[in-house]
């Protein structure tokens, strides 16, 4: 008789028996499994703790006999995993709901009668249904209002940004108008300082006696010739601010243009006038110049003039005679002139006079300022392009 290895399944009985309790505990159904397993176990456990007893030659069950160390046998049943308890606690409560739903079901017509029952049922899946239906509109509407509130809030935004962006343009607006003005006004003071030198200058000549010229002074005829060649066309106290704002005031002619040269310092007026046939003749091969030159784009309908509105053109011109060296200034005049130049329709750059026609600039200006079209633009002196040509 191998007393260690009865002792030892005796050990794992007992062992399996208390496992059986802890997982089984609770329900109905899992005490009554655990007493058939009980009842197929206890026999075999009362059989091992006789033949112990026999063998020991006494005793009873409370007698217990450690077995060596060496002689321990593995468990009955294995610890069961985590994954493994959740999926028979759930099992367990699936048939626990069955069981229950079973059980009510059989009282309940027991009780009310197969009729009356299924009537209640029916209320009951009804009152189910209105439930699920108010949770499925609840949640619609908020749904909705969730998305009006966003709708509402990006509205907000956009008009909040359109504003900020109208009150930018506006204020960008009148501020030109503010510098406009500005400029205007210093042209009319230049124009008024230079009418009253000119003023001062003929009443000193009318209070002074004549005097005859000279042998070796020439005649005061041939120095006013003079005078009047080099000044061509421009005041030399006119300041390109002053001409500028003069070239587009209101009711400046059409083509009005001014001439400007570069020098070490600043921007030097050099020549103005009226119409592009003029400005090109005073181009200089040989010489570095921006001009800048007033074309009224006129909208005429039905023999009626309804809107003027005044394109300013700069024109870049670096003489095709120009020396290298001299090409430099052109780089340093642009950043000048564009101080001056403020509020430009078109820029065109040009080496020769004959590059600058007036079907291309009727072009470049009808491309630049979008769909709606002038009759037609007027470059002074007399010259027209329609505008449908």
């Amino acid at each position: 008789l191998d007393i260690p290895r009865l002792s030892a399944l005796s050990t794992r009985l007992e062992n399996a028996v208390t496992r059986l309790e802890a997982y089984y505990g609770g329900s109905k159904g899992a005490n009554l499994r655990l007493m058939k397993i009980a009842a197929a176990a206890i026999p075999r456990l009362e059989a091992v703790e006789l033949k112990l007893k026999s063998a020991r030659g006494g005793g009873g069950r409370d007698q217990k006999v450690t077995p060596p160390p060496a002689a321990a046998a593995a468990p009955f049943m294995p610890e069961p995993t985590a994954a493994e308890t959740a999926a028979a606690k759930e099992k367990a409560a699936e048939h626990k709901s069955k069981a229950t739903a079973t059980f009510k079901r059989m009282v309940g017509q027991k009780v009310y009668g197969k009729k009356q029952y299924a009537k209640m049922q029916l209320k009951e899946a009804e009152k189910k249904s209105r439930e699920e239906a108010e949770k499925k509109k609840a949640k619609e509407e908020a749904e909705k209002k969730a998305k009006e509130d966003a709708e509402k809030k990006a509205k907000e935004e956009a008009e909040k940004k359109a504003k900020e962006e109208a009150e930018k343009k506006a204020k960008e607006e009148a501020e030109n108008e503010k510098q406009a003005a500005a400029e205007a006004a210093a042209a009319a003071a230049a124009a008024a300082a230079a009418a009253a030198a000119a003023a001062n200058e003929a009443a000193k000549e009318k209070e002074e006696p004549k005097r005859e010229p000279s042998k070796k002074e020439e005649p005061a005829s041939v120095k006013k010739k003079e005078t009047k060649k080099a000044t061509a066309g421009a005041d030399a106290k006119t300041t390109p601010a002053a001409a500028y704002g003069a070239l587009l005031a209101k009711g400046a002619p059409a083509g009005s243009w001014m001439l400007v040269e570069p020098g070490k310092k600043k921007l030097k007026v050099v020549a103005q006038g009226e119409g592009i046939s003029s400005l090109k003749e005073a181009l200089a091969l040989d010489k570095v110049l921006f001009a800048c030159i007033a074309v009224h784009g006129v909208d005429q309908r039905n023999d009626k003039l309804s809107s003027v509105r005044t394109k300013a053109v700069q024109i870049n011109f670096i003489g095709s005679k120009v020396k290298a060296i001299k090409r430099m200034a052109a780089l340093r005049g642009k950043n000048e002139v564009a101080k001056v130049f403020r509020g430009i329709a078109l820029v065109i750059d040009a080496i020769n006079p004959d590059d600058i026609t007036t079907k291309d600039l009727v072009q470049q200006l009808v491309a630049a300022g979008g769909a709606h079209k002038p009759s037609y633009y007027d470059f002074g002196g007399g010259e027209k392009v329609e505008v449908d040509f």
